[in-house]
């Protein structure tokens, strides 16, 4: 997803560490990217690394200097590659036919692991525990007729396994905080699923107003990127989200 409002963006996340300094942080399961980015992005930073994905490569630049940052790897991982999330030592990158997983073990040059593949759609990935969940989602720019939440027991990263799904209406981006996930499923809402048990997730809440695509999570607070603009939420409660502001 690419942004158009590049200050509005820095000035909400300033918004939200501002937000957390005000109230306790929850307990959540440590994420390993120390960049923050929803599940549609192509970059994370992980440490003194920041990795990008195009279309077919995923390049690795140290940030020990960040004024200049060196190009350590150039690797060509597949076609039409979407997206990237860092989770657990591992990154984890969307294309529109699998998920790929690449071991950070050696950061500066991530070793292919393991895939899933899945028929033709977009595909956005976010991990926690053993698991990592991904929408896939039809249409003209993803192909394919599938529109759901699959989720793959990733235990054993060299040969990630489907163990559920769940059908959705339009999914996008995505973001997961303790056993809740937040679905982005475009005009339909904001979908809150239960993944407590990963083998029969179940939809909890479904929050309508904004045509959701992505959102990002810190700590307590929410960004939804939605058509309208950005839409802030409140997840203390994580099954209850509380609407704080619409930021065009």
């Amino acid at each position: 997803m690419k942004f158009k409002q590049p200050l509005l963006i820095i000035s909400m996340l300033l918004f939200i560490t501002s937000l957390s300094c005000q109230k306790d942080s929850s307990t959540t399961e440590t994420q390993t990217g120390t960049g923050k980015g929803g599940s549609l992005a192509r970059f994370t930073i992980v440490d003194d690394y920041l990795y990008t994905v195009d279309e077919e490569t995923l390049k690795t630049f140290n940030l020990a200097d960040p004024r200049k940052p060196e190009l350590k790897s150039a690797i060509n991982i597949g076609r039409e590659i979407e997206t990237i999330y860092a989770y657990g030592g591992n990154l984890y990158i969307g294309s529109t036919q699998a998920m790929y997983i690449y071991s950070l073990q050696q950061p500066a040059t991530p070793e292919f692991k393991g895939e899933a593949r899945h028929l033709r759609a977009c595909d956005p990935v976010v991990a926690q525990g053993n698991y990592a969940y991904v929408t896939v989602r039809s249409g003209a720019a993803c192909g394919g007729n599938t529109n759901a939440l699959l989720v793959y027991d990733v235990s054993d990263s060299s040969k990630p396994l489907e163990i559920s799904r769940l059908a959705l209406k339009k999914p996008h981006g995505l973001g997961i905080k303790n056993k809740i996930l937040y679905i982005c499923d475009g005009n339909n809402g904001l979908v809150l699923v239960d993944i407590q048990q990963p083998k029969s997730p179940s939809i909890l809440r479904l929050e309508k107003g904004y045509n959701f695509k992505d959102c990002l999570i810190h700590e307590n607070t929410l960004i939804a990127m939605v058509a309208e603009g950005m839409a802030i939420y409140d997840i203390s409660i994580a099954t209850n989200p509380q609407f704080i502001m619409l930021a065009k």
